[in-house]
């Protein structure tokens, strides 16, 4: 008898503490610069290159940097310093394929839109990625 007694409070408790509405998962470290941004790459011409996902997340050092992850040309990460809502690093290693330098800047703009320039030191190419924060429907 007691454990059924005992069963119907644990039950009662879960579903009381299950019910909390206002639970805030707070932001990165480095919001409103992190996150998942839906751009277009182009040479530094204009010439169109790609459409892809640029990732920008916080590392485990605290509060001034942030991981770039372009996903189409080395698979960049690098480690980059966030200042507002800018961001740089200044001839990073590509710590993904352990090649490659590249200098990074880049602005959000009111949250919601990104512009980055990645000049590639070994190759002398600068690619342009402007787009905006996703959503889930692109």
């Amino acid at each position: 008898m007691s454990r059924n007694i005992f069963m119907v409070m644990a039950g009662l408790c879960l579903v009381l503490v299950s019910c909390q509405e206002d639970f805030d998962p707070g932001n990165s470290s480095v919001y409103p610069v992190s996150g998942n941004w839906y751009v277009v790459y182009d040479y530094e011409d204009g010439a169109s290159l790609a459409e892809d996902h640029l990732y920008i997340y916080n590392t485990a050092t605290p509060n001034d940097s942030a991981w770039v992850d372009d996903g189409v040309f080395y698979g960049a990460k690098v480690r980059v310093h966030v200042t507002g809502n800018t961001f740089s690093v200044v001839e990073g290693e590509d710590v993904e394929f352990g090649s490659g330098l590249v200098t990074i800047n880049g602005e959000v703009f009111e949250e919601d839109s990104i512009y980055v320039t990645f000049e590639y030191v070994d190759t002398g190419e600068t690619v342009v990625a402007s787009g905006h924060r996703t959503t889930g429907f692109e």
